[in-house]
């Protein structure tokens, strides 16, 4: 199974980061490179880069219930090339097993 993680950077990071002390600093970096070479050396990590500015980026314009909407606005290296909405939903995962097992014909058992 592969994943795709996003690290999110937020307008009060910089403030935080540079309160943080020498010393806790040297060792996220420190511990920062050696997951990132573990990571490298078994395959796991594919690629890893940093984002556009947090002003480029997509960002929450709604949310009702479990609907969320994003605004979107996509860049090359110098301007804007696209822009539009997208929407995801949170999903309970076992009500929706649950759910699934309620319409399976009995005696077939949970899909595997």
């Amino acid at each position: 199974m592969k994943y795709m993680i996003l690290v999110q950077s937020n307008p009060s990071f910089q403030e935080r980061w540079e309160a943080l002390p020498d010393d806790q600093r040297e060792s996220f970096g420190r511990r920062h490179l050696a997951l990132d070479r573990e990571l490298r050396e078994s395959g796991e990590l594919i690629g890893s880069e940093a984002l556009a500015d947090p002003s480029q980026a997509k960002r929450v314009t709604a949310v009702d219930g479990r609907r969320i909407v994003f605004a979107v606005t996509a860049r090359d290296e110098t301007q804007e090339i696209g822009n539009g909405v997208h929407e995801r939903a949170l999903v309970d995962l076992r009500r929706l097993a649950q759910r699934l097992d309620a319409k399976r014909p009995h005696g077939t058992g949970p899909a595997g």
